[in-house]
């Protein structure tokens, strides 16, 4: 007995309720944790946008200051007192460096380096304490000179009293204007409440906190005077926050960093207070959650119960229709009792097709051996007749030398084609042909000339048996022109360069053919009487024996009137052959 299954209504209602039940709990468990998650994609958003608005406010701050750079760099009197190799004009530098100095009250002290070492300074603040091996050892010189333009900007010390802390310093290479000779580097500290109070107004306004990192040495730069951000970043390098801050710092949106690409740095920014939604949102958004679920779930489960039975008897259905295998078989056991009904009654539908399919394939391959049969028989007992009057007439006229070669040649012959093989070695084929051969010139010495041109390496080929004499006993009763003429037949076998196949020629320099014969030949059309059996028999027999379609595909004619025919067919090697076709030809032979 056939277990039934549930009817699609009753699938349908009891999913319906299940997902209903299971939505509702796992809605209101995963909520807080989705929104928290959404909550925090929103601040990263609102960090980035703020570093990046900061960004282009600290910009301008330094365009300014870049700007004094240029100018004391390109100063006549300081290239004119850097060009002198013997000794500088400290002096000469100091007033060009005070003035700048007093014309900015945002650069906090200013150097000027010749090749050789030598530094000149000028402060803004005194007392100060100048540490000339600290200060020349925390520059990159080969940086500044690999910079676009000479110029670099970085974080360093200004050792100007006990407290060092660090800021923003312009490095600028100065060449000669007028040989571009390398005569020193300029060097300006900015002032760090300068930086400082250009940027107060944007981090009160949006509660911003941010720092600025050297990529390469590591060294920072807070925005504010005691930032939390700076502490922990500092931490975070030295591995000294526990694993739960740790944590938090890595976290993609704990802050923004952004590649401060002008100064090769990164900007670190972060918001001193995350903002929070509504009630009325958090609300909102959980009741749309929950919806999203129980939708999610209830296709799920409907389409694993409805949709996939009815999915997979399509695509066995498609299956069947594009690669035609009827031995597919559909679900009968589903989980719903329609879609088994389905199955059963497709697969009684293919088995009777099969069966159908077979009975007339079998009934096409009975009739082609049976047609092939025919042709076969025909062929020989045509030529048989033909030269037992030829040893009458002999007989009669009492040549009894050339009846004895005749009646031994045709006995040779039908020893060789007797063979009931529907396929022959090109060896064989051979022999069969010079018997042949042998016969007609008995009857007419001066008939024909035959030449051949054979690849030795083909003849344990194979191809369809009695084809090389059918091919010239057709050149011989078409394209004689006259007795007193012998025919020239040539016939060549060799390898196709390009398939797997070899090549057969037979060429004649006979009367030839007209075109509307050669025509019919192809298309099957009665043919008219002088055109012979020959042809047609050999073009029947390729069709059955290699199931063409389009004998054009392995046979051509070529002709032209009074001057030659051609025949060229093109037989495939016997290992290329299908094992369906070597069936049939095994079944030919059993005929």
């Amino acid at each position: 007995m056939n277990r039934r299954g549930k009817g699609i209504r009753g699938v349908l209602i009891t999913t319906y309720l299940l997902t209903m039940g299971i939505a509702l709990v796992i809605g209101f468990s995963i909520f807080n944790k989705i929104n928290e998650q959404i909550q925090g994609k929103k601040d990263y958003v609102n960090k980035v946008e703020d570093t990046r608005t900061f960004m282009s406010l600290l910009d301008l701050f330094l365009d300014k200051n870049v700007y004094i750079s240029q100018k004391v760099a390109v100063d006549k009197e300081i290239q004119n007192a850097l060009a002198n190799k013997q000794k500088i004009d400290e002096v000469a530098i100091s007033k060009v460096l005070n003035d700048c100095l007093t014309s900015s009250e945002a650069i906090q002290s200013i150097h000027i380096v010749d090749t050789y070492g030598t530094v000149v300074s000028e402060y803004s603040v005194l007392p100060y304490k100048k540490h000339t091996v600290h200060f020349l050892s925390q520059f990159n010189i080969p940086k500044i000179n690999e910079r676009h333009g000479g110029e670099y900007i970085g974080i360093g010390r200004n050792y100007i009293s006990g407290e060092v802390e660090n800021t923003l310093y312009i490095g600028r290479s100065i060449r000669s204007k007028e040989t571009l000779e390398q005569l020193g580097y300029l060097i300006i500290f900015l002032d760090p409440s300068s930086i400082r109070e250009a940027t107060k107004d944007y981090i009160e306004r949006t509660n911003f906190e941010a720092i600025l990192v050297d990529q390469e040495s590591k060294e920072s730069f807070c925005f504010l005077p005691t930032g939390v951000l700076e502490e922990r970043y500092k931490a975070y390098l030295e591995g000294s926050l526990n694993q739960v801050q740790q944590d938090k710092w890595t976290d993609r949106y704990d802050h923004a960093e952004l590649d401060y690409s002008r100064v090769e740095m990164k900007l670190i920014g972060t918001l001193q207070t995350a903002s929070k939604d509504d009630n009325w949102l958090n609300i909102m958004l959980g009741v749309t959650l929950i919806n999203f679920i129980f939708l999610c779930i209830m296709i799920v489960i409907l389409g694993k119960k409805v949709v996939y039975p009815l999915e997979n008897i399509a695509l066995k259905a498609k299956r069947v229709t594009e690669e035609g295998d009827l031995s597919i078989r559909f679900e009968t056991d589903e989980a719903y009792m329609e879609a088994g009904l389905i199955g059963k009654a497709l697969n009684e539908m293919l088995s009777k097709v099969a069966a159908l399919i077979s009975e007339v394939k079998e009934k096409e391959r009975m009739q082609r051996i049976l047609e092939l049969s025919v042709i076969n028989h025909q062929v020989n007992p045509h030529f048989l007749y033909n030269t037992l009057n030829s040893v009458a007439v002999l007989v009669a006229v009492e040549d009894k030398d050339n009846a004895q070669k005749l009646i031994k040649s045709l006995s040779k012959y039908y020893r060789a084609c007797l063979n009931q093989e529907d396929l022959n070695t090109v060896e064989q084929e051979l022999t069969i042909l010079k018997e042949y051969i042998n016969i007609m010139l008995i009857k007419n010495p001066a008939l024909l000339e035959v030449t051949y041109s054979i690849d030795e390496d083909l003849k344990e080929e194979k191809l369809p048996r009695m084809i090389l004499q059918t091919l010239i006993e057709n050149s011989i009763k078409y394209g004689i022109k006259t007795m007193d003429e012998p025919l020239e037949i040539s016939v060549k076998i060799e390898k196709d360069q390009s398939q797997p196949r070899m090549i057969v020629i037979v060429r004649d320099n006979g009367k030839g053919m007209e075109e509307k014969i050669r025509t019919s030949i192809f298309k099957e059309e009665k043919l008219h009487n002088k055109s012979g059996f020959g042809l047609r028999s050999i073009i029947k027999r390729l069709s059955l024996m290699y199931q063409l379609t389009d004998v054009k595909d392995i046979l051509e004619i070529h002709t032209s009137l009074n001057e030659y025919t051609e025949i060229v067919i093109y037989i495939p090697f016997t290992s290329t052959l299908s094992n369906k076709k070597v069936q049939q030809c095994k079944l030919f032979k059993e005929s």
